[in-house]
């Protein structure tokens, strides 16, 4: 995958915060980030809009879990690449992990700096996932 510098990201978080400062630092790197604070919010704005390059999801979230959510994306056949955070990273069980479409599964809190380095790596076209 050889993308363009700049990145189309949609960023799912109910994490105010935590949305707010990956935004941020998205941003600063000088990509287009669109943020959601739940996978419904993510789902209303992906049936508009499916040009997005790159989607950033929290697993544990009221309303629906983002592992739920990747899994609409593949009944939706939007291929999208996805990566996956979790504060909990040992909740989501190999067995869920086989049903998911996966970039890369990540850990909070340290997740924003692996996501900056996939990023690089995906702008290059040098990213392999190792999910």
């Amino acid at each position: 995958m050889n993308l363009q510098n700049t990145l189309k990201i949609l960023l799912v978080d109910d994490d105010h915060q935590l949305r707010s400062v990956f935004a941020d630092f998205l941003s600063d790197d000088g990509h287009l980030v669109a943020t959601c604070e739940n996978p419904v919010q993510a789902i209303k704005l992906l049936k508009k809009e499916h040009d997005f390059n790159l989607i950033i999801s929290d697993f544990n979230m009221p309303l629906m879990t983002g592992g739920d959510f990747n899994q609409w994306l593949i009944d939706s056949s939007l291929n999208i690449p996805f990566i996956l955070m979790s504060g909990n990273i040992e909740q989501i069980t190999e067995a869920k992990r086989s049903k998911l479409s996966l970039l890369a599964l990540l850990e909070k809190p340290n997740a924003i700096y692996q996501v900056k380095a996939i990023i690089d790596q995906l702008v290059e076209g040098t990213y392999k996932a190792c999910v």
